[in-house]
């Protein structure tokens, strides 16, 4: 009996050190942190090809009374303050909600509104904001927590707020939309019209993601 009961407790601490052991593993990475980050995305509309990168600073603006995050656009092999474009900002609130506010008038059209929500869970439902046409309502599909470029991180499968399981977005935490930091996922859901890739992601130097399969 005491030996049931000893080997119940030994699997029960190992249990529970397994868990926290893995659990330590995993850290919420935020999307919109210290360090230059780099997307380098494109995309096509019917017979129009966008080719953008987009550079992420440290640097602070104001818009509209809220603290965000300079956002440049450029097309240069190598991202250059004086000569590429800022044309708005990110931000991140403490609730992991990204936004992004600023010009449109950039190739492809860009709107300002909520980028993601990396704190909804499976089921979960939220309403896109920065559709072109007129505003959807996404579902969370499921979570994969990853290991993927030296860390663990979660992954966020997008669908339609149905039954169907057409996905329309991935999102990776601290990396983004791997259609496009920018892109909007309601696109996909006009059959035939667009499609966007993140070819590259690059954070202090350091490429972190690729996809040059396409």
């Amino acid at each position: 009996m005491k030996t049931n009961i000893y080997k119940l407790v030994l699997g029960v601490v190992i249990f529970l050190f397994a868990f926290n052991l893995n659990a330590q593993d995993y850290q919420y990475i935020p999307l919109v942190k210290p360090g230059l980050q780099i997307w380098t995305d494109d995309y096509r509309t019917g017979t129009f090809y966008y080719f953008n990168r987009f550079a992420l600073t440290d640097e602070d603006t104001i818009i509209e009374s809220e603290n965000y995050k300079k956002l440049y656009w450029f097309k240069d092999p190598v991202f250059n303050p004086l000569t590429a474009r800022c044309i708005g900002g990110l931000r991140e609130t403490s609730q992991k909600r990204v936004y992004y506010k600023g010009n449109t008038d950039v190739e492809g059209t860009i709107l300002s509104g909520l980028i993601f929500d990396f704190s909804l869970s499976v089921g979960d439902t939220f309403t896109n904001t920065r559709s072109l046409f007129y505003s959807m309502v996404f579902q969370i599909k499921s979570i994969d927590t990853i290991d993927f470029a030296g860390k663990r991180r979660r992954e966020f499968k997008i669908g339609v707020a149905s039954d169907t399981p057409y996905i329309v977005g991935r999102i990776i935490e601290g990396i983004g939309n791997t259609e496009g930091i920018m892109y909007e996922m309601s696109w996909n859901l006009m059959l035939g019209m667009d499609w966007g890739l993140n070819r590259c992601y690059e954070h202090g130097g350091e490429l972190l993601y690729h996809n040059y399969s396409q």
